[in-house]
């Protein structure tokens, strides 16, 4: 279950610039976001199996100026992702880039925070700057993790 007894903080692995967020089994995630930036904002969600790091799926999110990020990687305008639930844990790996002018897509610095709601959700939001104004707030982006059974 998602709480703080089996709870596992995001974590940011520096050579991959990625951030890995745990997804229990039989636990369910929405991820959603807002860009407020005048460059192209992008984060990448990779699901994998939590035992062998296959790939299970991906979500593409961009946007520019002050609106929801958009899912990019669908055939109509979407602007959130739900990953169902399964029996097994899986891991949804972060990655977060600006498209800088003459410099290309460029990771962006990142921090973020953990909501602990016990016995119910986890809600992970992270803050992304692309490196113009430093507000610390070109990207924000979220991830619910919801558990489907009862707490036992």
């Amino acid at each position: 279950m998602c709480t703080p007894q089996t709870h596992t903080p995001a974590s940011y692995a520096d050579n991959s610039k990625e951030y890995t967020v745990t997804l229990p089994g039989k636990h369910a995630a929405y991820l959603y976001g807002t860009v407020t930036a005048g460059w192209v904002q992008k984060v990448t969600a990779t699901v994998v199996a939590g035992d062998t790091g296959a790939v299970l799926d991906k979500y593409v999110f961009e946007g520019t100026g002050n609106t929801l990020l958009t899912l990019t990687n669908t055939y109509q305008t979407t602007y959130s992702a739900a990953i169902t639930p399964a029996d097994k844990a899986r891991k949804i790996l972060l990655k977060f880039e600006a498209q800088i002018p003459d410099r290309g897509l460029q990771p962006s610095k990142v921090q973020h925070k953990e909501n602990i709601v016990p016995k119910y959700a986890v809600f992970y939001t992270f803050y992304a700057e692309d490196g113009f104004d430093n507000d610390e707030h070109d990207t924000d982006f979220c991830i619910s993790v919801l558990p489907t059974t009862k707490a036992g």
